[in-house]
This record gives C-alpha cells, structure tokens and sequence, in this order.
C-alpha cells in the first residue's frame, strides 16, 4: 500500500483530495502491474512468497448517511439500479435456503449460523439460468470476516453490510449498485439506520464515489483494521481512519452536496 506520510504532514485539504483522486482513479491499474510483477503479492494483503504463513491484511472500515439524499428526505426509495429482467433481487428467506443450501457459494454451517444470529441475505437470482448471481448480507450485530480474521461489529444504530458476492459470469455489471440500492432500502425501513461496511483501501474509492454519484449516500471513513497472521496466530491492530480516504470523503460531499445538504449531482440509474 503507498505510504501515506505526505498525506499525514500535509495542512492543504485540497492536494490531499487531488492525491486521492489520483490514487482513485489509477490505483487499480497500479494494483494490477504490481501483481502482474510480483505474483501473490499485492499493495494491500502482503502474502510473504507463495505461502500464506505469513499475512498482512488492511481494512477500512466506514459509514453511509443518507439523511441528506432527496430520496430519503422526500420519504421516497432509494434511487433503482437497473439489472436485466430476468435478474431480479429479493431477500432469501431461511427456510427457503434450509430446502435448497445450494443457493448460496457458503458452508452450510456458516450460512446456519448467520441465520441464527438474525442476519439477512439479499440475492440477485437468474430466472433464466436458475442460479444465484450475487449475495449479500446485512446485520444489526457483526459477523465474522474471514479475510481479516476477526468478528467485526458493527457500531450500535447502524446496519452492517458484508460477504458481498458476484458469481464470476456476472461480474462487471451492475450488481453490487443494485444491492446496495436494496440495502439503503432496508437500512430506511428499519428506521434510518447508517451503513456500516469495509474494503480494502484500494476498493474503497471507486465504490464510495459511485454511491454518492447514484444518489444513495455520502461515505465517511471510521477507521481501520490491521490484520496480521504468523502461522497459527493473528493479531489485530485498530487506528483511526486514513487522512487520505478523509480528505476523499470532503471532496465528495462538496461534490455531491450543497451547504443545505441537498444533492447537486443525482443520477437515478447505474450507467
């Protein structure tokens, strides 16, 4: 991950948010010339060799308000993202799973546990294929994060969102706005509960700036997890929230939102 230093000595908000544009912009294709160089390796999860006995893993971890966004304030939906109409989203109740386990790419006993602990998943199920495409899950509690390690969670009032999925014949598509969507949803109905939710640093720009450029929310970094693995043993480190995905959150906000709060930029659709 490139270091953030300059960011830190840095008293000019503006530089630090054209350095996160930057990073936001270009950070991907960085990320896939450095794979591409050094195989496992990556900026983010620091894998030693070909081996996973020694891991490194970043987490950053932040909120979603939408008290701000039209939709909410005119008591409204969020904003739809559209799928193709033989894709179509809902909610997987238990029971339905407990007939068919096969519906979600998760072990049994996983998915089971999840349930008992009153998580909710959302799917987008292929009417034409019979196959789940994508999953997601939300909670009021926390769950574990396999990735990083640790049980995460999730601040009191807010609804977390994890084990976000894409089956590989669907990805680049529309499917994590159109979750997203139906999450904010859910989120409302429940009585405005913030998003919680986390990604790695160099997943976190594009996904931010997309929610606020569909209309959806306005992303504010919490902070972040240090996950290291030696062997057989883990141990966790928490920090507060990157100055640089802070100064990202500031230019959004000016971006998207006016001192009133109302959005200045709304798109009601995916493109």
């Amino acid at each position: 991950m490139p270091p953030e230093s300059g960011v830190r000595r840095s008293r000019n908000n503006g530089a630090a948010a054209t350095r996160a544009v930057i990073y936001g912009k270009y950070g991907g294709w960085l990320r896939g010339v450095f794979v591409q160089r050094f195989g496992p390796a990556h900026l983010d999860g620091l894998r030693i060799g070909r081996s996973d006995a020694v891991l490194v893993r970043l987490l950053h971890l932040f909120t979603i308000d939408y008290a701000g966004m039209p939709w909410f304030r005119r008591g409204e939906p969020p904003p739809p993202v559209r799928l193709p109409a033989h894709i179509r989203v809902r909610w997987l109740p238990a029971d339905e799973w407990r007939q068919n386990p096969g519906l979600l790419a998760r072990p049994a006993d996983v998915v089971a546990a999840r349930f008992e602990s009153g998580a909710r998943c959302l799917i987008a199920w292929d009417e034409t294929a019979g196959r789940t495409a994508y999953h997601l899950w939300v909670t009021e509690g926390g769950a574990y994060v396999d990735w990083i390690f640790r049980y995460i969670a999730a601040p009191p009032g807010h609804l977390m969102v994890f084990d976000a999925w894409v089956h590989p014949e669907y990805r680049g598509g529309n499917m994590h706005w159109a979750g997203a969507s139906e999450c904010f949803a859910e989120a409302a109905r429940r009585g405005r509960l913030p998003i919680f939710a986390g990604m790695e640093e160099l997943e976190y720009f594009p996904f931010v700036e997309k929610i606020a450029r569909l209309g959806l929310g306005i992303s504010v970094p919490h902070s972040k997890l240090t996950g290291l693995k030696l062997f057989s043993m883990t141990w966790h480190f928490t920090g507060g929230p990157s100055p640089l995905l802070a100064a990202f959150g500031v230019r959004l906000r000016a971006m998207y939102q006016d001192r009133n709060g109302r959005d200045v930029r709304l798109k009601s659709a995916a493109r």
